[in-house]
């Protein structure tokens, strides 16, 4: 601090004050000043340091800037600090304050930390990433950094009020700073200090701060784990080993296993895989317990998986240098490798860019396990596009050749495809050809997996929101269970006509397709005909010169029997009373005819009524009963979701009939078999339509 920023006349007397702040605004003009001051009088201006009067030093001090270099102007970074360095450089150097702590400008700036904690880290940083912390010891002759003083002496003072802010406030500080190599020492500080006396609170800060951490960590790693040098040119992708941990990167394996086992495992494995130990659960934890890393069953089990990857790449590396007498044992580690990330895929995707890395070494095991993750894994697919985006070249270029396999370039039947779908594709386009030629394939009539999915979706939805209600209508008997569900139905087709999209088959204008849903009940008794069913669906399709039907199909809706259990009086598991002459008549009428089955918890399972059929027969008083009861382990296996029967009855044309009978009963009534709901759907495509 030079007197061209401090201005004022020294007074080094302060009788007349007990507080700094007013002694500073009349006398601060240089250190030199707070030289004077005696040691009273710096243990009456300790015992007044409150709240209040730190805010008021910060306020003070935030006018006073360090010079950036000789002969140059103010630091705005350097706000406020001036007066935290002359506390520090006289407690440094002090040899009194050493030996009179309380009365000491150690002591005061260990409390100002303790009431300003953010401007003292502030300053901690500053120095930190400057190294200003250096200073000439005169007696050995070269200097010295003093900055793991400071910081012990700073945190030390902050941990004396060990809350989650604090703790939080100092790990956010360190990761902020600017320079990876002070970030990393001070969180070391922090975790060195913090971790005795508030290991709970800084686990917390740790995972609070997961990402920015990640940050800052990762280059750790990098450098030890990339090669620094090609194996051509006389390089080993394998020869850097890692013997200790910084203890931030200690602290936030324990706090968060899975950030950054990337690294950890690489670790572990190529250690494990060099001295003979096998990719075992007790080989990663006796790993970790080295490392000084948490060895909990569930930091274990986050880390394992990372561990047996890398230990089984390094074995192949291993013979992969002599595969001409290897290549049994390379069959089995390939094998093992596959069916390793086939299984847990995250951690090859984490890995990914040091595999790529190695890929000269390992062979052709990293490019084969990796194109066949990116086809079925989303992530492992985002990891390669990112290394195709990668600083380091080799790893670059060969994520971009993955890529380009990926997509079907050189292939060679890829040209010609091409040149066919082209063709067809200007031949048809703009004609009124149904179903789409060149539409992806669905499992649906209509060619659309655009409708598909909204159908599909829909009903799941419907479902959901039945099986939130139907816990609270314990006691409603199956008509009004039926009607709720059929309500929520209707709300999803109404909701469809705004979010389906078909294209105009002919280009001219038609008019988009339209499906549809109406219900209407039919009248009502209060016992069920001999025949009777719940619900009686009628689907009528309409494409003009390509497509025209109608079909039926039954439904039953039973409840559970355990929705008894809510009463509390009775206990059971999900289980349904099936009426023997309703199912043998239903069955009569549609041989794809089904029951929907409502579980106590709201879920609806379709089951085919001939499989209840069979259910039946197979006991041995099966054609003397008159009902009889299935539990849920009698039914799961031929259960299907009800967003499966719709669409599959609907659109699928797999369910239903084409009987005239039937077809003629659920539109007009029958007195033998009166269904409670008739559900009308309509399909049709263009501008005919059918009533």
């Amino acid at each position: 601090m030079t007197s061209a920023h401090r201005t004022g006349h020294i007074q080094p007397a302060a009788k007349e004050t007990s507080r700094l702040s007013d002694w500073l605004q009349q006398n601060y003009d240089n250190g030199d000043g707070l030289k004077l001051l005696k040691a009273i009088e710096i243990e009456r201006f300790h015992d007044h340091l409150d709240g209040e009067e730190a805010t008021r030093l910060k306020r003070l001090a935030c006018n006073w800037h360090l010079a950036k270099k000789a002969n140059d102007g103010p630091d705005p970074e350097s706000w406020g600090f001036p007066l935290l360095e002359d506390f520090w450089s006289l407690a440094s150097n002090d040899f009194r304050t050493r030996y009179e702590l309380k009365g000491g400008w150690l002591s005061y700036l260990q409390r100002l930390a303790l009431l300003e904690p953010q401007w003292v880290l502030d300053w901690w940083r500053w120095k930190m990433e400057g190294r200003r912390g250096r200073y000439y010891d005169w007696r050995r002759g070269y200097y010295e950094d003093d900055t793991e003083k400071i910081a012990k002496a700073i945190i030390k003072s902050i941990a004396s009020s060990t809350n989650g802010a604090r703790v939080s406030n100092a790990v956010a500080t360190a990761i902020d700073s600017s320079k990876r190599d002070a970030a990393i020492a001070m969180l070391d500080w922090v975790v060195q200090i913090w971790s005795p006396i508030a290991q709970g609170q800084l686990t917390e800060a740790l995972r609070d701060n997961g990402e920015q951490l990640d940050a800052v960590l990762r280059p750790y790693f990098d450098e030890k784990i990339f090669p620094t040098k090609k194996m051509s040119d006389g390089g080993h992708s394998w020869s850097e080993r890692i013997d200790q941990l910084p203890p931030s990167i200690v602290a936030a394996t324990s706090a968060m296993p899975t950030r950054l086992r990337y690294g950890v495992g690489f670790a572990i494995g190529v250690r494990n895989a060099e001295s003979g130990t096998g990719p075992t659960l007790e080989g990663t934890g006796a790993g970790l317990g080295d490392f000084g890393i948490e060895t909990s069953e569930v930091v274990i089990a986050a880390i394992h998986p990372m561990v047996a990857l890398w230990a089984l790449l390094r074995k192949i590396a291993d013979y992969e240098s002599r595969s001409w007498s290897h290549k049994t044992e390379l069959r089995g580690l390939h094998d093992h490798v596959a069916r390793l990330a086939a299984a847990a895929p995250e951690p090859w995707a984490e890995a990914l860019p040091y595999i790529l890395a190695r890929a000269e070494s390992i062979g052709s095991v990293a490019q084969a396990v990796t194109l066949e993750l990116s086809i079925t894994n989303v992530d492992v697919r985002r990891a390669l596009d990112l290394c195709a985006q990668h600083s380091n070249e080799p790893i670059r270029l060969l994520a971009r050749g993955l890529i380009a396999l990926l997509d079907g370039i050189g292939s060679p039947n890829a040209d010609a495809a091409r040149n066919l779908a082209d063709a067809a594709a200007r031949f048809i386009d703009g004609k009124p050809i149904f179903p789409h030629p060149l539409a992806p394939m669905s499992s649906i009539w209509i060619g659309s997996t655009g409708i598909e999915t909204l159908l599909r979706d829909g009903i799941r939805r419907a479902a959901q929101r039945f099986a939130g209600e139907v816990r609270d209508q314990s006691g409603d008997i199956e008509e009004t269970l039926t009607k709720a569900l059929l309500k929520e139905i209707e709300f999803e087709f109404r909701e469809l006509k705004s979010r389906q999209s078909y294209a105009h088959l002919d280009g001219k204008g038609t008019g988009p397709s339209l499906l549809s849903l109406e219900q209407r009940p039919t009248s009502k008794s209060v016992e069920e005909p001999e025949c009777g069913c719940d619900i009686a669906w009628i689907v009528r399709s309409s494409v003009p010169g390509r497509h025209k039907a109608a079909w039926v199909d039954l439904v039953q809706v039973k409840k559970s029997k355990a929705f008894l259990a809510h009463d509390g009086t009775v206990k059971q598991l999900d289980a349904w009373k099936i009426d023997v002459q309703q199912l043998d008549a239903i069955l009569k009428y549609s041989p794809t005819a089904a029951y929907w089955m409502v579980c106590a918890m709201g879920e609806v399972l379709a089951i085919p009524a001939k499989h209840l059929f069979a259910v039946y027969f197979a006991r041995d008083s099966g054609a003397q009963q008159k009902s009889f009861t299935v539990g849920y382990h009698e039914v799961r296996m031929a259960a299907i979701s009800i967003e499966q029967y719709v669409t599959d009855l609907l659109i699928g044309q797999w369910l239903g009939t084409v009987d005239e009978q039937l077809v003629k009963f659920v539109v007009e009534g029958n007195p033998r078999i009166r269904p409670r709901v008739v559900v009308e759907v309509l399909i049709s495509v263009g501008k005919e339509s059918q009533g």
